[in-house]
């Protein structure tokens, strides 16, 4: 059940949602960088209520569960069940481990007409492959469980058995990881960031990156 780096990211929902507005300088770039950081891995939606007045705290809070939810099924519940039904239960300790993440806004700069570079410093942590490396053990021992008569009935009986096990103990070795999990060495990344109509508006793939280098899904085999 290795973890994807093609989930849904609130930054991406975010893109066709918050617009916030300003005269084009790069300071607001900069504004409008942290506050779809702190939205996305805070849940926090002062910033971003500050800078749009369209856009309600119900509607942005919405937006954070989603992206939440939906990173719990696409990534841990969905290959086990099909009705979604453990997604609020594990929703908190992902909400836990998005909040731990440290990363701070350094700098801002314009590269163009509408166009800007948001320098943004990251400590990656390794609460996923930590929580992946207990996963893909399991798996070998629910293996060798099945190879071994631990498991009794039909082939569908024994996998629907099997996925039980799996997502019984999903979640203690989930809340074990975001308990031992640690920070790397920092790095850099950059946020390309671009103004059009008096808003402005980050880059997809430049922010899908972001959250894939930050949680370390890049490393998960």
């Amino acid at each position: 059940m290795p973890l994807s780096t093609k989930t849904r990211l609130l930054s991406l929902l975010l893109v066709g949602v918050l617009f916030l507005g300003g005269c084009g300088r790069s300071d607001e770039a900069a504004d409008y960088v942290e506050a779809i950081l702190d939205l996305t891995f805070q849940g926090d939606v002062k910033k971003a209520l500050s800078a749009d007045k369209e856009t309600t705290r119900a509607d942005l809070q919405a937006l954070y569960e989603e992206n939440i939810d939906s990173f719990v099924y696409d990534n841990i519940t969905g290959q086990l069940e099909e009705d979604g039904s453990s997604v609020s239960h594990f929703a908190d300790v992902v909400k836990d481990i998005y909040r731990s993440q440290r990363y701070r806004v350094i700098s801002s700069k314009r590269t163009g007409t509408g166009a800007y570079e948001v320098e943004v410093e990251i400590e990656p942590t390794d609460a996923f492959l930590l929580f992946q490396e207990q996963l893909t053990e399991d798996g070998k021992r629910l293996g060798e469980k099945a190879q071994t008569g631990g498991y009794t009935g039909s082939d569908e009986q024994i996998e629907a058995q099997i996925k039980r096990d799996i997502l019984n103990h999903a979640y203690d070795f989930l809340y074990a990881a975001q308990l031992d999990s640690s920070y790397a060495k920092k790095e850099r990344i950059t946020l390309r960031v671009s103004r059009k109509d008096g808003t402005y508006e980050i880059n997809e793939k430049d922010m899908h990156e972001f959250t894939v280098q930050i949680l370390r899904l890049d490393e998960i085999q």
